[in-house]
């Protein structure tokens, strides 16, 4: 009888049953979707534009352009490539335009959801004062903004998230029927998007076996179907790869493994705000962080004695002996568990936060504040549990020696939250136009790289000086690392016909017509190749307000010589499959470079392939390298390529040559796309001699396929 009316006493003390739309009256539920809104959206073109969000806006473009069906995303950082899932999210836009922007603004209002749904489902379980700070602290939270504001597969996961957690409880908490199968799916979804989400299955299982109505073999059977359905497109990537994935997933999984503290360090930060470093806020950084982190700390205390109480209050019946005791004190645990809906909805949160943390402790690779996106909302109901329950227990023992006392002390905890609150929303306001300021760096600070309206307008006044002068073709010299080169191919060349992209090391001149010119980044070696040649006229500059302007030259039948340069008795370099190149002159380019020039003399056309060129130098115990790679070029352009070389004497070079694209695999009538380089690999180039003549330099052809010159007086 006393286990009975424990238990019956146990059900319907929580918020479990708080429906309807009556959230929509609360005042505070508004504040925190506008304030969220307002962060959110505030200077949203200054949106970070790197190579992750290139290439899934690549696949999106290709998969409506070319008709064709993803079956992959884009690299993880484990070096698997991702499901599809976040590709077919972009489709939609793609379909109509190759601008990234309306995806970044879709981004942004699908995480302003986000806002409103945490405020719902946390007044449903914990009621409207935690619902209310728990969403606040979600809406100013820097981290949480910044991951709101740019193209990312884990950017889609808070809302999904919430609506997961919404289900577990309807079904858990509620008995409500059908839950399991809706749970399972967006559970899934959110893999999908990143696997650190599989951290919450055990969740699901514990909200299973704790549900009044446990799932019926047919949900089990229809979540199975469900799960396989959106699986599909990546099995059916891992058959026709021949499970290129499972060797670095193995890797993973088998790597050595270490237990560190840096999750805490990660969950600091993805609770926390902008580096400070780059944010230039008045507001203190680090004590904000701290400021949050406590609040954390103390709600999941909260957390864990509102667990912990109840189960030490069960009877332990010593004289059946330890196991027996053990086994029919576990019993009664399940089934006081069951029973009391405010028990399982503080465990079911507990376990949400605590979970992935604890799994992530151990870890066999790098871990990222990104990780930590799976507590996106739930870390912040923990931190308004821990204020609540603070103001709560201070106002109580106040109230003992003086009511006033109590209620001015509930007042300024109040008022010192909300301040936290104002002060974290300052310090994001101030974040964005520190992008903008002198001490921002587009490729020097923190990677940002140059923001996406930075970018779009160079595009625009580029396209503006193409019209001015006449120019058939405009060339874009881009940096070599692949983050920054990527956005620049994207925006400035993207699917038009007359741009030219690339490397920094590398310059393509016309054979005929006027081209324009322009380096997409400071004190690019090809920028000061621009300058020495002598029919490359400056015409006007693309104004960057992250960075350097980038300087444009019109180029018209260059046929002038570099200072310096000496010609070549020239050497052809063929690789058999259409491409020709021959070897004309070498100048020298300031001190410790070496330009070489090239004629083209054969180039292969390969639809949606770009040309990839590599010339390797070698002279006694030091190499250096030039890779050239563009969309295409024709014969009779000049190609120079930029090595960086001590001297000259007994260069020995070698060339390959290759092509870059997209990933292509037909399975009539139906053709599918990866992520994975459709190119083919770079093949040596074989030198034989285009001609004999008396040109200063004569080189020899080795036996290796490699040639050997001797500059006289080079650097």
């Amino acid at each position: 009888m006393r286990l009975q009316a424990a238990r019956t006493t146990g059900r319907r003390t929580g918020a479990a049953g708080y429906g309807g739309w009556v959230w929509a009256r609360h005042w505070e539920f508004w504040l925190a979707l506008a304030l969220g809104a307002a962060l959110r959206l505030w200077r949203l073109d200054l949106t970070q534009y790197l190579d992750d969000q290139t290439r899934l806006m690549v696949l999106a473009r290709a998969s409506v352009t070319h008709g064709l069906i993803p079956l992959t995303g884009i690299p993880s950082s484990i070096h698997t490539l991702n499901p599809p899932l976040s590709v077919y999210l972009l489709l939609p836009f793609a379909a109509f335009t190759a601008d990234p922007m309306p995806v970044v603004i879709s981004v942004a209002l699908w995480n302003i959801a986000g806002i409103a749904l945490c405020y719902i489902f946390t007044v449903r379980y914990f009621g409207r004062r935690v619902a209310a700070l728990g969403a606040l602290l979600f809406a100013s939270c820097g981290a949480a903004i910044n991951y709101s504001r740019f193209i990312w597969q884990q950017n889609y996961l808070p809302p999904l998230l919430v609506l997961w957690a919404l289900t577990l409880y309807l079904g858990a908490v509620e008995g409500r029927r059908r839950w399991f199968g809706a749970n399972v799916t967006l559970l899934a979804l959110a893999t999908l998007l990143h696997p650190t989400a599989a951290l919450l299955a055990p969740v699901t299982l514990v909200a299973a076996v704790l549900a009044p109505r446990f799932p019926r073999w047919r949900a089990w059977a229809a979540s199975a179907l469900i799960i396989l359905a959106l699986a599909l497109p990546t099995l059916l990537w891992e058959a026709v790869s021949g499970f290129s994935d499972l060797s670095a997933i193995r890797r993973y999984a088998l790597g050595h493994s270490h237990i560190t503290p840096a999750v805490f360090y990660y969950l600091y930060l993805a609770i926390g705000s902008p580096n400070s470093n780059l944010s230039g806020a008045a507001v203190p950084f680090d004590a904000l962080n701290i400021l949050a982190s406590m609040l954390f700390v103390a709600g999941w205390l909260v957390l864990s004695a509102r667990i912990i109480r109840p189960a030490r209050a069960l009877p332990w019946r010593r004289k059946y002996g330890v196991m027996a005791a053990l086994r029919a004190w576990l019993v009664e645990l399940y089934y006081e568990l069951r029973d009391s809906d405010t028990w399982k909805i503080n465990l079911l949160l507990w376990l949400s936060v605590s979970l992935p943390i604890a799994l992530m402790i151990r870890h066999s690779a790098a871990l990222f504040a990104h990780y930590l996106m799976v507590l996106y909302p739930t870390a912040f109901i923990v931190s308004a549990i821990g204020a609540v329950s603070a103001i709560t227990w201070i106002t109580r023992r106040l109230r003992v020696r003086d009511p006033r006392l109590a209620e001015r002390a509930a007042l300024a905890l109040e008022v010192s939250l909300l301040l936290l609150i104002l002060a974290r929303s300052a310090q994001w306001v101030s974040y964005p136009a520190s992008l903008t300021g002198a001490r921002f760096s587009a490729y020097e600070t923190y990677d940002y790289g140059y923001p996406l309206a930075d970018i779009q307008a160079g595009a625009r006044q580029l396209d503006q000086l193409q019209r001015q002068t006449g120019a058939a073709t405009v060339e874009v010299v881009t940096p070599s690392d692949p983050r920054y080169r990527l956005p620049a191919d994207y925006i400035f060349a993207g699917e038009r016909a007359d741009r030219v992209t690339l490397a920094s090391n590398c310059l393509l001149l016309p054979s005929t017509g006027s081209w324009l010119i322009a380096s997409a980044a400071p004190n690019l070696p090809a920028a000061s190749l621009l300058v020495s040649i002598t029919a490359a006229k400056p015409v006007g500059a693309l104004r960057m307000t992250g960075g350097p302007d980038y300087p444009v030259y019109q180029v018209s039948n260059h046929g002038s010589a570099l200072a310096g340069q000496q010609s070549v008795s020239p050497v052809r370099f063929d690789d058999g499959a259409g491409d020709a190149l021959q070897l004309t002159a070498v100048a020298p380019l300031g001190r410790g470079s070496l330009v070489l020039s090239w004629s083209i003399v054969a180039a292969h056309a390969a639809e949606g392939q770009a040309r990839s060129f590599t010339v390797s130098a070698a002279e006694g115990g030091a190499s250096g390298s030039a890779t050239c790679e563009a969309q295409r070029w024709q014969a009779g352009e000049t190609l120079y390529t930029i090595l960086p070389v001590a001297s000259g004497e007994g260069l020995r070079l070698r060339l390959k040559t290759g092509t870059s694209g997209l990933d292509i695999r037909a399975a009539a009538p139906v053709r599918f796309l990866s992520a994975l380089d459709g190119g083919q690999a770079p093949v040596a180039m074989a030198p034989e001699p285009a001609q004999t003549g008396k040109a200063p330099i004569q080189p020899t052809i080795n036996g290796d396929g490699s040639i050997t010159i001797h500059v006289p007086g080079a650097p």
